[in-house]
């Protein structure tokens, strides 16, 4: 007869027992709330930045571009660097911005999971205390507690009770499991966000490394020209006179090795290799260009792909392979340019770059960042010029005109055959 007082005041404990947890939960949950919702308002806010940098970006482009088209006169060369700096702090300022984002968005992730963590441990707490209940319960058969009501009714309201603790059990398992669920999804977001946090720190080195590079640059064009126009000018027509006996010799050179293709040993397929660039646009194909057909080339043909894409772009690799030549032009030819030999015996060769990342002898999987698009070597203006190579073709070439300066070379081929 003693079950039902000890039974009563358990459901009355349990009933405040619950009430007590959502008044406390309620109001943590409050705080909790307040704090994401600051966090989520800071993203919003750094994404806006973002917009309005890329919106300034675009805006400068113009200038750009009308700096570059009047590249022949040290003002315009000095306005086109001052313009590429410009832009290349433009770049930095988005970047540091996405780093700020996505801090906000990993502190976002931290405090949904320490929320999550917490209904989980709070649930476990009242399964817990269910489950002591509905123990206890059990040791009381149906007969004891119809024995020891004051009516049937009674008795029936008790049974009717331990059914709806059963079932809030039942409920409060099915949320932890989601809750569960929830929370390992916010675990791999939160690994994601810190490779990104990883990946942009590392941009944002690189593009102060090829901002510096570029004010290196401005510099040396100032000291070699003391600031005098009429220097400049036989500067450059000292530069196009070299660079066409450079760009002959190797073209000729090319000529031969490509008429000694086995063409039945080479690879076939279209998409064996990938693009280098994320955006493209072809400024200049392969083969007997318009531009080549002026005796650009020495009369030879244009032997790779030129595209369109600004300093400080990502440069991929076409495929996976080992990194066979790494190396600098100067303001000759190819400037500073990557050779990578793929696992199908193909070369392809990245040039003009404004920063490498990677070493001789490094392997690299495709799509991988090997360096940036840039304005190195003998260039009108900033692109990646990627050339194909026929396997066992490739190596560098002594110039017989400039005696420091070693070039690739290798038996060319169509890039568009293998994209």
């Amino acid at each position: 007869m003693r079950y039902m007082p000890y039974y009563k005041n358990k459901k009355l404990f349990v009933l405040f027992s619950i009430f007590l947890c959502l008044f406390l939960f309620g109001f943590a949950y409050g705080a909790k709330a307040s704090l994401m919702e600051e966090l989520k308002r800071k993203i919003k806010e750094n994404t806006e930045k973002i917009k309005q940098i890329e919106k300034e970006a675009k805006k400068f482009e113009s200038k750009l571009h009308e700096a570059r088209d009047k590249k022949n006169t040290l003002k315009s060369q000095v306005k086109e660097l001052e313009h590429e700096i410009y832009h290349l702090n433009l770049e930095i300022q988005k970047t540091q911005a996405e780093i700020t984002k996505t801090n906000l968005n990993i502190d976002l992730l931290k405090e949904e999971i320490k929320e999550k963590e917490e209904q989980i441990v709070q649930l476990k707490a009242q399964m817990a205390y269910v489950l002591q209940l509905l123990y206890e319960a059990d040791k009381t058969s149906f007969l004891s507690i119809l024995v020891s009501a004051k009516d049937f009714s009674d008795a029936l309201n008790q049974k009717e009770y331990l059914r709806n603790l059963e079932k809030q059990m039942s409920l409060s398992l099915a949320k932890v499991n989601l809750l569960k669920k929830d929370l390992e999804s916010n675990k791999k977001e939160q690994e994601k966000r810190a490779k990104e946090l990883y990946l942009l720190n590392e941009k944002l080195a690189d593009q102060q490394e090829i901002t510096n590079n570029k004010k290196i640059e401005k510099k040396q064009l100032l000291k070699e020209t003391k600031n005098q126009e009429y220097i400049y000018q036989k500067t450059l027509a000292e530069l196009n006179r070299q660079r066409k006996n450079i760009e002959k010799e190797t073209g000729e050179l090319e000529k031969k090795l490509k008429e000694a293709i086995n063409k039945s040993k080479l690879p076939k397929g279209k998409g064996i290799l990938k693009w280098p660039l994320d955006n493209i646009r072809i400024t200049q194909g392969y083969g007997m260009t318009p531009f080549a057909k002026t005796g650009a080339y020495g009369g030879n043909i244009h032997n790779g792909l030129d595209i369109a894409g600004r300093t400080g772009t990502p440069v991929k690799s076409a495929g996976d392979g080992e990194i066979i030549g790494v190396g600098n032009n100067g303001r000759y030819a190819y400037g500073k340019w990557i050779a990578i030999k793929h696992n199908n015996g193909l070369v392809t060769l990245y040039a003009h770059l404004s920063l490498q990342k990677v070493k001789k002898g490094q392997k690299v999987k495709a799509g991988e960042l090997i360096g940036y698009v840039g304005a190195t070597g003998y260039v009108t203006g900033p692109h990646l010029h990627f050339t194909v190579y026929a396997p066992d073709s490739f190596d560098l070439y002594q110039s017989s005109k400039i005696s420091w300066l070693w070039i690739p070379v290798g038996a060319p081929l169509n890039p568009l055959d293998y994209l």
